[in-house]
């Protein structure tokens, strides 16, 4: 019943929202979005009894009547997210606010050479048939939250890094979702990320909900690494408690590197689910993560890995730090086909539980069909120690400054490499909690 009622808002709320989407009177869009909306009915609200949501009911987020926003919100002030946005004229920035982009926000390095960023209300008036390429990359998928958002995408992000180029400056992309209303709302969002042969780049891409109210944050990030490229990723999810949120990340690696940070702090409910995709040999991946669950708070990750191919590598560290009363699950899988012979992949999953109440679900899994490789993986819950912590006591620290300390060596492996102001949040937040 919570199903038929949900799915009932949400074609209300597209048939609200579908005049003033980018490309409306383009008729491949058109059919797109129909058919997005459609596999949503077949699909259904995602469930318990499906493996990769073994952790999570989402019964509460369809209770709520979500509103969508069709058109950028110009009520309010700006002077509530410059707090956020990287301050430095040399970086190249990218700002959305409630689904659009925000103009007075965004810049970019004139000096910046072999770099395109825009986004797709600017794509549909030059290449409206590129525009169908890019949303139909998010309409493969046979999830439900993946095919919400091919249909109610209002906005997003193009990024190409040119062949052989070297972007010196971080390059940052922001999905705000400030609702000042009374009524719960929603938005989705799109990112497709292009690094070409032998290009290299520092992206950050935050994503950031600031209400009271019931918000829910829909968003795809498609990444496509080809030959001798390399590229630093940063997802910096920051959540206010009431919000809901789900990011898919799509990375095609194609003889590319990719480092990747994952963040997630806060929420209601906070879903972020990578596919990583090895197409040529000599690929590789590094990931580092660490997700922040306090007070009724849900972080999920779900991680697949696939080795297509030989010759491959996958090094993933993720830790999660549980608050009083909150709730971490990972669920990661490497898939290793037959042909992939000398694939060299490590999984390692750490949990630390800070509060005397707190869930920490941690399922690491293999598929191996290849014979020659090397292949590691592991999983732990702990809590503080009571013993390092009156030894710390012993010295002249007081319990907070003992907690902190004993924090900060738990998650310096994921944070040396991070960037210095998404450290400070980080850390500023758990301190407000302990």
């Amino acid at each position: 019943m919570q199903n038929t009622a949900f799915m009932t808002q949400l074609s209300r709320q597209f048939a609200k929202l579908e005049p003033y989407l980018p490309c409306s009177n383009e008729l491949n869009l058109r059919h797109l979005r129909h058919e997005a909306m459609l596999a949503l009915n077949n699909i259904g609200l995602p469930h318990k009894k499906q493996d990769t949501w073994k952790y999570t009911s989402l019964a509460p987020l369809a209770e709520i009547p979500f509103k969508v926003y069709t058109h950028p919100s110009s009520a309010l002030s700006l002077s509530l997210l410059k707090p956020f946005i990287i301050n430095d004229d040399k970086d190249n920035v990218l700002v959305f606010l409630n689904g659009y982009h925000l103009p007075a926000l965004s810049h970019t390095n004139d000096a910046c050479h072999g770099l395109t960023l825009t986004h797709f209300k600017h794509v549909a008036k030059m290449q409206p048939e590129l525009l169908h390429e890019l949303i139909a990359k998010g309409h493969t998928s046979k999830q439900f939250f993946q095919q919400m958002n091919s249909a109610f995408t209002t906005d997003g992000a193009l990024v190409i890094i040119a062949e052989n180029k070297t972007i010196k400056h971080p390059i940052h992309l922001y999905h705000f979702l400030v609702n000042p209303s009374q009524h719960p709302t929603m938005a989705s969002t799109q990112t497709h990320i292009f690094v070409e042969k032998n290009a290299h780049a520092t992206l950050i891409e935050h994503f950031i909900t600031l209400s009271d109210q019931a918000v829910c944050l829909n968003t795809q990030t498609f990444i496509h690494g080809y030959k001798e490229a390399a590229l630093t990723y940063t997802k910096n999810a920051h959540h206010d408690k009431n919000a809901y949120s789900v990011n898919l990340l799509q990375a095609n690696l194609y003889a590319a590197s990719l480092t990747l940070f994952d963040i997630g702090v806060g929420g209601k409910y906070q879903r972020q689910e990578n596919q990583i995709y090895f197409h040529e040999k000599d690929s590789k991946l590094k990931v580092s993560g660490m997700m922040v669950p306090f007070s009724h708070e849900h972080i999920d990750w779900v991680y697949h890995v696939h080795h297509q191919i030989p010759l491959c590598e996958s090094i993933i560290n993720l830790k999660s730090l549980v608050g009083e009363k909150g709730h971490s699950s990972f669920l990661g899988k490497i898939s290793v086909a037959q042909n992939a012979q000398k694939t060299i992949t490590n999984i390692q999953n750490k949990n630390m539980l800070i509060g005397k109440v707190g869930i920490a679900d941690s399922l690491p899994q293999f598929e191996i069909l290849a014979d020659d490789v090397q292949c590691v993986h592991g999983s732990s819950v702990s809590q503080l120690d009571e013993n390092q912590l009156y030894y710390l006591q012993s010295r002249g620290l007081d319990e907070i400054q003992a907690k902190e300390l004993m924090i900060k060596a738990f998650v310096e492996d994921v944070f040396h490499h991070l960037e210095h102001n998404i450290k400070e949040q980080v850390m500023a937040y758990i301190q407000r909690q302990i």
